[in-house]
């Protein structure tokens, strides 16, 4: 054997054959004697709502446009291929990657790998108040950095294994060597070139997306000005663009040959509309000003455009106004995912409107989640029919806009 390699996984719950998938993985290289060699690791979009967010911290915006398992297959595969597995609480990480590479059509189903579980051995080597990875780190005096994340447990847990290997005279895992060594692991190349790792991005303002836009001298027709404003105000429901949502103004904006300075024109008036519907309904509060500049910023505009933008509202309060998404009785409104509030409650509370719910169909006015991000199956299927997706947050608002009862209202 050539030496080790230690896995951790980042993933949607704990089921992989009851369509759990992973969201997350990194692949540390480590020698026979211990000394990590090289990391690796990436996001994967696992083509399915995301689960415990708030455990790994991983948003549907993060892997939108991440690889997904099946692209990254070969390339894990080869960091794997003639190694020995390695994993705190390998069972898990383990029963994910063979899960995975049954669904990439990889490996015959019941296939199990051989891997040292550095969990299993912590009794040995250790004396813990636990087998948890951070208490085994705190034991071995290892720093674990980034806890929760895969490449931070991935490197945590092989300065683990080194530890242990540095403990003993001879690695009493020589089965699993063995094993390992016979392993048949599927010989596939990479077809064409290979999809790049994607990380977790820092620190990147929601309006970078603008830059995406070709820019160019060329004079757009006003039908192709009035084509965006249209998608610009189905999408901006709630002061910010989801992934998708910005795709598709992208997508739009190339289509009809708007050059980037005229999108951005294009998003100046419209804040300075919304800016004038802010006015309108008595501005001042701290949630309508930072309603405005979350609103700047997705445009791409900054937040120090917002007092430019009241400004000019200010001066003109007959300034176009945005189009108003109004609801009307007998609207379908889908609710989809964990909300924080109960569907039953918001059942009761859009009959009182004469609101209806159910499925997506292609007339529903609106699909409400918790990430407007999201790929649930309702979220995916409204993205297809072209219907707004909102945060429960704006959808209230909306609802206090139409008129809902003060003892319906959120809280009340």
């Amino acid at each position: 054997m050539t030496g080790y390699t230690v896995i951790d996984l980042e993933t949607t719950g704990v089921a992989p054959h009851r369509n759990d998938r992973i969201v997350e993985i990194a692949l540390v290289h480590v020698s026979a004697d211990g000394r990590v060699e090289d990391t690796w690791s990436s996001l994967v979009n696992p083509l399915r709502d995301l689960g415990p967010v708030g455990v790994h911290r991983i948003s549907p915006r993060d892997v939108e446009e991440a690889p997904t398992f099946e692209a990254l297959a070969p390339a894990v595969l080869e960091r794997v291929r003639g190694r020995t597995l390695v994993a705190h609480n390998a069972g898990f990480d383990t029963g994910f990657l063979v899960a995975e590479l049954e669904r990439a059509g990889l490996v015959e189903a019941g296939h199990a790998l051989p891997a040292v579980c550095t969990m299993q051995w912590a009794n040995r080597f250790l004396t813990a108040p636990s087998r948890k990875l951070a208490d085994c780190c705190a034991a071995a005096g290892i720093e674990l950095q980034d806890a929760h994340s895969a490449l931070g447990d991935a490197v945590a847990t092989a300065h683990l294994l080194a530890h242990y290997i540095a403990s003993s005279d001879e690695v009493p895992w020589r089965e699993t060597l063995r094993r390992s060594a016979d392993y048949p692991w599927p010989d596939v190349t990479v077809p064409g070139a290979a999809p790049h790792p994607r990380e977790l991005a820092v620190a990147i303002s929601p309006g970078d997306w603008v830059s995406r836009i070709p820019d160019h001298d060329e004079v757009a027709h006003e039908d192709a000005t009035t084509a965006y404003l249209a998608l610009l105000d189905r999408t901006l429901v709630d002061g910010s663009l989801a992934v998708h949502d910005t795709n598709a103004l992208v997508a739009t904006a190339t289509e009809h040959g708007l050059a980037r300075r005229v999108v951005l024109a294009v998003h100046a008036d419209h804040l300075v509309a919304l800016a004038g519907e802010e006015l309108e309904h008595g501005f001042g509060s701290r949630r309508s000003r930072r309603r405005l500049e979350r609103a700047a910023i997705a445009l791409g505009l900054g937040e120090s455009s917002v007092r430019g933008a009241l400004d000019r509202a200010a001066e003109a309060p007959t300034a176009t106004r945005p189009t108003v998404i109004a609801l009307r009785p007998g609207d379908r409104i889908v609710f989809s995912g964990e909300l924080d509030t109960d569907r039953d409650v918001w059942a009761r509370r859009i009959a009182a409107l004469g609101l209806t719910t159910g499925g997506v169909t292609k007339t529903t006015r609106f699909v409400v989640t918790t990430d407007p991000d999201s790929r649930s199956g309702k979220c995916m299927k409204a993205r297809e029919f072209g219907v707004p997706i909102v945060s429960e947050a704006t959808f209230e608002r909306l609802l206090r806009d139409h008129g809902l009862p003060a003892e319906l209202r959120m809280g009340a």
